[in-house]
This record gives C-alpha cells, sequence and structure tokens, in this order.
C-alpha cells in the first residue's frame, strides 16, 4: 500500500455516480464452487437472507468423492486461515484461503472447500446474530454449532 509523508494511505478521486440498489442481504457468498455452495447454504440455515454470486450462471467445481471409511483421513483447518488481515467482516475460503504452498495441495480440494464453506456461513450466521464483527467469532461456540450440524472435526472419541 503506497503511503504519503504524513503514513496516511494515498488515496484515488473518482466522479460521483449513482448506482442502483435491487435487493439487500445480510451476507454475500461470491462464488459457486464447493466452499461457496457450503457457505451460501449454511448461512441461509441460520435465518439470515443470503445471496449467492457466481460469475459463470452455473454452480460448479471440481466435485470428487473418496471411497472407503477413511481413505484419506481430514485436516484440521484453524478457523483464522479464513480471516484477511486487513478486511473487515469477510471470509475466504477455498482456495483463496491463506495457507502455505504445502497445505494449499490438500486444502483446495471438494471436501475442505465444503468444510471451509460451511464454516465460514455458519460463522456469518453467529456474527450476525451477536452483532459482532467476523473475527470475533467465539471458536468453540462456531465448533459446537458445526457438531450439532454433523461436521466432524476430530474431536470425538
Amino acid at each position: 500500500m503506497k503511503e504519503q509523508a504524513s503514513g496516511r494511505p494515498v488515496t484515488i478521486s473518482e466522479p460521483s455516480r449513482s448506482t442502483p440498489v435491487y435487493a439487500e442481504f445480510d451476507v454475500v457468498v461470491v462464488g459457486g464452487g464447493p466452499a461457496g455452495i457450503m457457505a451460501a447454504t449454511a448461512a441461509a440455515r441460520t435465518g439470515h437472507s443470503t445471496i449467492l454470486l457466481e460469475r459463470y450462471g452455473f454452480l460448479g467445481g471440481a466435485f470428487r468423492w473418496q471411497r472407503g471409511d477413511n481413505p484419506r483421513g481430514f485436516n484440521q483447518l484453524p478457523f483464522r486461515m479464513m480471516l484477511p488481515g486487513r478486511v473487515r467482516n469477510l471470509y475466504v475460503t477455498g482456495r483463496c484461503a491463506s495457507m502455505t504452498h504445502g497445505a494449499q495441495s490438500a486444502a483446495r480440494v471438494t471436501g475442505p472447500c465444503f468444510a471451509m464453506g460451511e464454516a465460514a456461513g455458519t460463522a456469518a450466521g453467529l456474527a450476525l446474530g451477536e452483532g459482532i464483527a467476523c473475527g470475533a467469532v467465539d471458536v468453540a461456540a462456531l465448533q459446537q454449532r458445526l457438531e450439532r450440524a454433523g461436521a466432524y472435526l476430530g474431536r470425538q472419541a
């Protein structure tokens, strides 16, 4: 980010314009891949108005399911990986979430993307319900809510 000598960010002036607002939603999910589908579904289940925006006009992504009882185990994905450093009230899931190159190879596939999306949508509902910022969600409460909905977090014996 460019800064002035005063330490403030450089700004750009744009001409004034009017943009029509066709609808308002509590939760806006951008991207209709596995993470987006689950984020929108989970947010809507919390009772908040939700919209899913997809530029291609159809939902998709690479859906592939492993076979067997436990073919590849599971990944521990920390909640903080979905919180961007400089933007408030935004969750970033799927391939866009913050992770190392090695973690990216495992977490960007269908299963973890669904899990991240469900966590983000559920967290958005909790944040809206409590009137708090996205990053202030109680992670223990989020985990309990996800487990009640059937998510496996590796904590059960």
